[in-house]
């Protein structure tokens, strides 16, 4: 046998046990997460964010706690009625070549990506002394240090990038940035109004929704509560996962409902810090999606076409019952849940005493 045909071998139970238990939880806990639409954001979003981290444990890696450590064993008779047909294979050598092809090109996306957003922001120019000032402020509310902040002409949308020196990017053209006034909010249709109203209705709406200082100070904080919840490296962590996985639909369901929880309990962190009520933090949201180049109101306007993915934050940012549940920090008892799912869910298979099978195998 050639050392490339033993490769594949080894890497098909790797990749085969790694995404069976994966998949698994991913599913259980995306369908915890539905069942309880109203728990709070933060416990949503640990709880998807367990399920990514499995991606990343290795699949043979036991302890006694685990529900997939008390399974059969990896090598053992009933798992290996299993392996048996993924060593036989013929295309076994092809696969893994073009899943190893696919990862490549996944880094390599990664890191063009990175030289392109390092270039953008090399080239931006700096924030002004006032909005360095909200950031100072805000940094020290939020418990972190304060961020670079530039303002770049190749962006419509804000964002925060880092890891390991975060820098707040704000599109240079946006209309928060060219007045320092505080305005208080504008009276009017609440948020919720907003986001139902159709199309027609919304292209007849002009002129601001809140005052710049008010959307600009709002912005800032939903970015810092990235920060303060180190978002930016769990971004790595998809990204590179995702380049692995680059084939499992299960894998990339899991990063977007992970992405929607996480943008939610930012939105809750900017509540619970009394950065902003809930009314005016959600049109600040509106007016920083209208100053993103898009169409003047109808960014959240429900159509026969397609709703904009702003509108559910928007309408949950409305909902009273909601508003009730937002705090800082995990609960003990959702602590606990949380630490008891990792112990069950994250743990491993064992690996069989007897020799490896893969070396021995033959072509029938």
């Amino acid at each position: 046998m050639d050392a490339l045909t033993l490769l594949a071998r080894q890497w098909s139970v790797h990749l085969f046990h790694a995404t069976w238990q994966a998949v698994a939880v991913a599913l259980l806990l995306l369908g915890a997460v539905r069942l309880v639409p109203r728990a709070s954001s933060t416990l949503r979003y640990a709880l998807l964010l367990l399920a990514l981290v499995k991606f990343a444990v290795p699949p043979m890696l036991p302890l006694p706690s685990g529900l997939f450590s008390a399974s059969p064993a990896v090598g053992s008779s009933l798992m290996w009625a299993v392996e048996k047909y993924l060593l036989v294979s013929p295309f076994i050598v092809v696969a893994m070549l073009i899943h190893l092809a696919g990862f490549v090109v996944g880094l390599i996306l990664i890191a063009v990506r990175q030289a392109r957003l390092l270039r953008m922001i090399s080239r931006s120019r700096r924030a002004t002394a006032d909005v360095n000032t909200i950031v100072s402020e805000l940094a020290a509310r939020f418990g972190v240090r304060s961020p670079r902040v530039v303002q770049s002409e190749e962006t419509r949308v804000p964002f925060i990038a880092g890891p390991t020196r975060p820098v707040i990017v704000l599109p240079a053209r946006a209309a928060y940035l060219r007045s320092s006034e505080p305005v208080a909010s504008a009276t009017g249709p609440s948020p919720a109004a907003l986001a139902l109203e159709g199309d027609g209705v919304m292209d007849q709406r002009d002129g601001p929704l809140r005052g710049d200082q008010n959307v600009l100070r709002d912005i800032l904080a939903h970015e810092m509560a990235h920060l303060a919840s180190v978002d930016l490296s769990v971004n790595w962590l998809e990204a590179i996962l995702g380049a692995f996985y680059w084939w499992n639909p299960v894998f990339h369901l899991l990063v977007r409902q992970l992405r929607a929880a996480r943008e939610e309990r930012c939105d809750d962190r900017v509540l619970a810090e009394a950065v902003a009520d809930s009314r005016g933090y959600s049109l600040s949201l509106i007016e920083a999606a209208r100053s993103a180049g898009r169409d003047p109101f109808p960014v959240l306007g429900i159509s026969p076409r397609r709703q904009h993915p702003l509108a559910p934050r928007v309408l949950r940012l409305s909902d009273e019952s909601i508003q009730r549940r937002r705090r800082r920090r995990l609960l003990g008892l959702e602590v606990a849940l949380i630490l008891a799912a990792s112990l069950l869910l994250l743990p491993g298979l064992h690996r069989a005493a007897h020799h490896d099978h893969t070396a021995h195998i033959s072509h029938h």
